[in-house]
């Protein structure tokens, strides 16, 4: 499912996603989006992202704290946060493909 993120100051897209993480054989619900939206930085100060669904139909606010797992990375553009039950997302697009040695997750 695609996804509008808005922050305060900046604006992007991501979409929600569940995939296998193969070294650690779990699961894993997340929202995946760039790097220049949601940096180390800003994960730093604890966020709340707003999250747009199916064209404003659907609204949601994910508080971004330390009781999930995130992964970042600048050189490839990509952060990754995990989604947890009460955010309330049910509809995950599913990876095929296992991920393998995934440090963060």
């Amino acid at each position: 499912m695609f996804v509008q993120i808005i922050l305060k100051n900046r604006r992007g897209t991501g979409f929600f996603c569940k995939f296998l993480v193969s070294n650690k054989n779990a699961n894993v619900h997340a929202l995946i989006t760039n790097n220049h939206i949601i940096n180390e930085e800003i994960l730093q100060e604890g966020i709340q992202i707003k999250i747009e669904i199916d064209n404003n139909r659907e609204n949601r606010i994910i508080s971004i704290k330390n009781d999930r797992r995130v992964y970042t990375n600048r050189k490839y553009d990509i952060t990754i946060i995990e989604i947890i039950e009460k955010d309330g997302i049910t509809n995950f697009l599913e990876l095929n493909e296992n991920i393998y040695n995934y440090d963060i997750l």
